[in-house]
């Protein structure tokens, strides 16, 4: 099994190296030289979204909670993808953007950039941490290797080849790792699904695991639908979706790859959403490690290397873009303005990547539970980003101090979340505010504006 893994990263760093030569500019590291074709986008979208939020962070949510987890992984964020296709793909992609922070800063100007390039920081390094934590978890469960020891192997393997080619290297190692994916997971389910008793597997269950949304109350409800909604409308204005879209060779593959890729997430994702389910009805125990320890319990040694391979390859493809996600917004957005010309743009989103790597890998080990991180992450993209986003999209012209406004609603709203806690839906409230305060804004200057017109008539 040892030998199968080294070999596997031996492989990912050789894509790393051929990449490379492939890299003449930043727009090659940024977007792979806008030339991706349908395959490699689809593959792209689907290894990034595929990761260990729904593999391994929400199985283990299903196996403690019962169904209702699954509306953040993989059920809203399968959606997101949908919507994405049919709203946001095109218009996205015939602006001819390197990154989402570049599409702001056209739309509401250079003010609102710095706001873009701090709320891209926070919110991907949590979404890098719950991926290094949830497959540091495994490797312990599996080879009995220290969480510390683990967190800091893996974020050094998906630095090492992100950083040689950028965009290209994340793409081509996207393509080839969503074979292991499929095959480990389907393989996985497969299994236990014959071992539990078929169709049967899930009968100890009672009715009430099996409800997405708890309407045991208006409360419960709300707090249902924001958790889907977080990730059906907070991923939209991501740096790591925008990207693919960007990277795309036209606005027609752009669209057909967020479809592909949603409805697949869809069908595989709720493989471990069913294993979440199996270990509840026949190990209630169970609730942590749960992938990694069904693999163990029902798959050969021979099958438990290929899951194990498929376990990496979800998690890595996910880092990998993560990482490159918040580094080329940094870079592009922000450290391009304070560094001499003489260093390149590329050099510079290479420093970036290794930067956000050790930001991620030390929130990693500062102990933050995975589950509320991931949510965290996507939170802020509703609160902050979702709003500005589509009334950009929406208008031409768009006010720029009202959309200055919405965001800065959206980051505080998010920010109550961090500080206050409790169960109100914060990142829905801050992205209906934003709507609201842009939509105030413009009503009151066009009053105030009417105003000051009908002042200055002149008797008869």
């Amino acid at each position: 099994m040892a030998a199968a893994v080294g070999i596997y990263l031996v492989g990912l760093f050789g894509v790393g190296v051929w990449a490379r030569g492939r890299i003449d500019d930043h727009e090659d590291y940024i977007v792979a030289g806008r030339r991706l074709p349908l395959a490699l986008n689809t593959f792209t979208l689907l290894a990034t979204w595929f990761g260990a939020g729904t593999l391994l962070t929400a199985t283990d949510e299903i196996a403690a909670n019962g169904l209702g987890p699954a509306l953040l992984e993989p059920y809203g964020s399968g959606i997101c993808l949908l919507i994405a296709g049919f709203f946001f793909a095109k218009p996205l992609w015939e602006m001819k953007l390197c990154t989402i922070t570049d599409f702001f800063k056209r739309k509401y100007g250079p003010r609102i950039e710095l706001l873009c390039v701090i709320t891209s920081i926070l919110s991907f390094t949590g979404w890098i941490a719950v991926q290094l934590v949830a497959l540091a978890a495994v490797l312990d469960v599996l080879f009995g290797v220290p969480v510390k020891i683990g967190i800091g192997a893996i974020a050094a393997v998906a630095t090492g080849y992100t950083l040689l080619g950028g965009m290209w290297s994340v793409t081509v190692t996207d393509f080839l790792q969503m074979f292991f994916i499929i095959i480990g997971v389907t393989m996985l389910g497969w299994n236990v699904l014959g071992a539990l008793g078929g169709e049967a597997a899930l009968a100890p269950l009672p009715a009430a695991d099996f409800r997405l949304i708890d309407a045991s109350s208006a409360k419960t409800v709300l707090m249902s639908v924001n958790l889907f909604l977080v990730a059906a409308l907070g991923n939209i204005p991501s740096q790591d979706l925008g990207q693919r879209l960007f990277a795309a060779n036209s606005a027609q593959t752009a669209k057909r790859s967020c479809y592909i890729a949603g409805v697949l997430y869809v069908i595989f994702g709720s493989i471990p959403v069913f294993l979440g389910l199996a270990a509840k009805a026949h190990y209630p125990e169970l609730t942590e490690a749960v992938i990694p320890t069904l693999a163990k319990k029902f798959l050969t040694p021979a099958a438990t290397t290929v899951f194990l391979l498929a376990v990496l390859s979800a998690v890595l493809s996910t880092i990998d873009s993560a990482i490159l996600a918040p580094a080329t917004t940094l870079a592009n957005n922000f450290l391009r303005y304070k560094v001499s010309d003489d260093v390149s743009t590329l050099t510079l989103c290479q420093w970036a990547t290794l930067a956000i790597a050790i930001a991620s890998t030390a929130l990693a080990y500062s102990g933050a539970g995975a589950y509320e991180m991931l949510e965290q992450a996507y939170g802020i993209s509703l609160a902050a980003f979702f709003a500005p986003l589509v009334i950009g999209i929406l208008h031409e012209k768009p006010d720029r101090f009202g959309g200055l406004l919405a965001m800065s609603v959206g980051f505080g709203f998010w920010s109550l979340e961090i500080i206050v806690g409790g169960d109100a839906p914060f990142s829905l409230m801050g992205a209906v505010a934003g709507f609201a305060v842009y939509y105030g804004r413009v009503a009151f200057e066009k009053s105030r504006v009417g105003a000051a017109s009908i002042s200055e008539l002149k008797p008869l």
